[in-house]
């Protein structure tokens, strides 16, 4: 889970930074919509795709066997027989040390805080669909506005836009600024909001999730001034000159769309920008390359099969896993007919006088090699196996 974490503040990193240096300064604000959006679905999902690198997975496997020796404190503590390794229940079974407590108390601290987050999204949510209950409205070219009694700035919010109501009647509004929000409304910008929102309450310790969403509510600003721009192409100084008169100081709501200094001014220098086909292109054609390296150095790593070339680290963690010996957990037929051969060795089955099945043992001397071997398979040997012997 960590490493997953760490991946998607990297990759949201990397595509920030792409924003920021290749499109953040042309005029091709639908396309940049779509990037700031992609990008933040990009950075989630892309950490969960895997690769399949097979020699990655021996290298783990073997550094996990090695790992095992190494807690298991073989080097002092084993029983070298025949080359094997036997390992009691005890010696395999991972001790439990408070670092293993860590992930729990992390996941309460990160459940707390996102349930506050959430709650706090929820909130202001409800605040927003109920700010113009029992309050006067009319109909805007097809949408509710509504007259609000409380001094705000001019803001829109899922199909309604808020005014306030002295400065309506009173024709203090200028008509710009309700297309304006007319067309926040009509290019569904609520749901990008509501979208980035949700993640800030998911992913809040990012904080690239906070420069993605001031990103994409000033891309909101570039999209509608665009388009009222293109209602009357002859307004621009005067279009501008109504946004800096428009900027005040009036209360509201940070989910919504609103104004303010500093994206006035950056509005301002947009207005008289343009970009040609050609940049844009050059522009998206270099997005490819950054792409295709997030997904090779932010995505997870496995396997699907075995490289030729790893044959040989192949065979290596074959023969630490034939020195790893399970108690009770069973031997071949083969290792039956050994182990039988080797006992043949020293002794073979008799007769008393009364009838009775006995073992000859022969004068030879047990050697060390067949000791040790006859240990190891009688070891691993079930109780019925045993029950044979």
């Amino acid at each position: 889970m960590i490493i997953y974490l760490i991946n998607n503040l990297l990759c949201a990193f990397l595509l920030y930074l792409a924003y920021s240096f290749l499109l953040e300064g042309e005029k091709m604000h639908h396309f940049k919509r779509w990037f700031l959006l992609g990008s933040l679905i990009f950075s989630m999902v892309i950490p969960l795709i895997t690769i399949d690198i097979s020699f990655l997975q021996i290298n783990e496997q073997v550094q996990t066997y090695q790992l095992l020796f190494e807690e298991a404190g073989l080097a002092q503590q084993q029983e070298i027989i025949n080359g094997a390794t036997v390992l009691s229940p005890e010696q395999v079974t991972p001790k439990i040390s408070p670092a293993y407590q860590l992930p729990v108390i992390f996941g309460s601290i990160y459940c707390l805080i996102t349930s506050f987050f959430l709650l706090r999204f929820l909130r202001n949510i409800y605040i927003m669909n109920t700010q113009g209950k029992g309050c006067s409205f009319t109909c805007y070219r097809g949408v509710k506005l509504v007259l609000i009694s409380e001094r705000l700035t001019p803001h829109s919010f899922g199909n309604s836009i808020y005014v306030n109501k002295d400065d309506y009647e009173q024709g203090k509004i200028a008509e710009e600024i309700l297309i304006h929000e007319y067309f926040h409304i009509k290019q569904k910008h609520t749901l990008d909001i509501i979208f980035i929102e949700l993640l800030i309450s998911l992913f809040w310790f990012n904080p690239f999730m906070y420069l993605f969403r001031n990103k994409i509510r000033l891309n909101h600003e570039f999209l509608a001034d665009e388009r009222v721009i293109e209602h009357n192409k002859y307004i621009i100084p005067a279009y501008q000159t109504l946004l800096v008169n428009t900027i005040d100081q009036h209360k509201s709501t940070r989910i919504s769309c609103n104004f303010n200094y500093l994206e006035t001014k950056k509005r301002l220098i947009m207005m008289t920008k343009k970009t040609s086909p050609r940049r844009a292109f050059y522009k998206k054609a270099v997005l490819v390359p950054v792409i295709i390296a997030a997904i090779c150095i932010f995505s997870a790593k496995t396997t699907a099969g075995i490289l030729p070339e790893t044959t040989g680290v192949k065979q290596t963690i074959s023969k630490v896993e034939e020195q790893i010996v399970t108690p009770g957990k069973g031997i071949s037929e083969y290792e039956q007919n050994e182990y039988n051969q080797i006992v043949s060795k020293y002794g073979s089955e008799g007769t008393t006088s009364k009838g009775y099945t006995k073992w000859d043992w022969k004068s030879t001397p047990l050697s060390k090699e067949d000791k040790d071997r006859l240990y190891v398979l009688y070891v691993q040997m079930t109780k019925d196996q045993r029950m044979k012997q």
